[in-house]
């Protein structure tokens, strides 16, 4: 049965396609059969074959699967603003049921491993009542959080991890992503949040997508041989 893991950030610009690039790699390099799937992508370019988004195009490249576009982001919009807004613009409704069954059922039965990567942070919006912690929460997906190491982030990350804790969703970790350009301060940071925090940090993201796995490998059982 294939292992399903939704992957949220404390903000937009998170990390949280670099995280899961990375994951999906180093899962290739221990013989996971994988898959991802970014069901909303704001912003992309028209393509002959529809709107195609930069961040699920990575995760296309980045697992093992070969499959259609279609399958990896099957809602692309073209303005690069918040979902439900973009969605409005087009004409188009954003709902939690119809999101859950779009992934469902575009998870390859082959994948050893799917990463579904949410859009912007935690609540996102999708409509004028729900955001993506319904879409979650409804389908009860295990969680990872990346957390952008950056000025701000103390807060967003425990915000975060309340919700998720309030809504008893499965939280398996958190990721540390380091930025670029490291924040103020950085082993202070990080320090408070593995204190702070009521899960694990699983690994580390630097630069360049150099991934520090850490605990992160317990979190998947090995594929079947």
């Amino acid at each position: 049965m294939t292992q399903l893991f939704f992957i949220t950030g404390t903000d937009t610009d998170a990390g949280k396609t670099s995280f899961a690039v990375a994951w999906l790699k180093h899962l290739n390099s221990q013989g996971f059969l994988t898959q991802g799937i970014k069901p909303i992508a704001s912003g992309g370019l028209s393509t002959p074959k529809g709107v195609h988004n930069d961040d699920a195009l990575a995760i296309q490249s980045a697992m093992s699967l070969t499959l259609p576009y279609s399958q990896i982001n099957p809602i692309a919009l073209t303005d690069p603003i918040a979902p439900h807004i973009a969605a409005e613009r087009e004409g188009r409704s954003l709902k939690a049921a119809d999101i859950i069954e779009m992934v469902e059922s575009r998870v390859d039965p082959r994948a050893d491993v799917c990463l579904i990567e949410g859009a912007g942070g935690w609540f996102t919006p999708l409509n004028s009542h729900e955001t993506y912690a319904d879409v979650v929460t409804q389908a009860n997906w295990p969680v990872i959080v990346v957390v952008g190491m950056k000025l701000g982030c103390l807060n967003h990350a425990l915000l975060t991890m309340a919700n998720l804790t309030q809504r008893g969703i499965q939280t398996v970790g958190w990721i540390a992503n380091i930025m670029v350009e490291p924040m103020t301060a950085l082993s202070e940071n990080l320090a408070y949040l593995d204190s702070a925090l009521p899960v694990p940090r699983l690994a580390t993201l630097h630069s360049q997508h150099r991934l520090s796995v850490g605990k992160l490998a317990e979190s998947v059982t090995s594929p079947a041989l």
